[in-house]
């Protein structure tokens, strides 16, 4: 009788843990989409990109922050395929929107990568 009781009790926390997880996981697979697309915008060559895995980090700091990175393959203004690992913030505006605050930086403008990363995270990837 007690081990049906536990269950009863803890089914339900068990489902909204769940829920939770998943609700995440989905809002992280939201962010790196809008990553990918800002980052788009910034390429010569658009429609030649070819993305690796994006990984997101929820902010140390800011609350429904994240920091997508990853690399993106795509031709340059002289048609040669370049990889450029790039970053970007994203904040989370609401289930479904979100927000870069226009910032989305590939490695080469190592100034502001750096920054995002430090802000964020206390330390850069160097």
């Amino acid at each position: 009788m007690k081990h049906n009781l536990f269950i009863v009790i803890m089914l339900p926390f068990l489902l909204l843990l769940n829920g939770c997880a998943s609700s995440s996981a989905n809002t992280r697979d939201i962010a790196c989409k809008f990553a990918k697309n800002e980052i788009s915008l910034q390429l010569k060559s658009p429609s030649t990109a070819k993305f690796s895995a994006c990984i997101t980090e929820p902010s140390k700091q800011y609350l429904g922050r994240f920091i997508a990175t990853g690399d993106v393959d795509a031709q340059n203004s002289f048609g040669a395929m370049i990889r450029s690992p790039y970053v970007c913030k994203v904040t989370t505006l609401g289930k479904t929107e979100f927000d870069t605050e226009g910032e989305c930086y590939f490695e080469s403008d190592e100034e502001y990568f750096d920054i995002i990363l430090d802000m964020d995270f206390g330390g850069s990837n160097k």
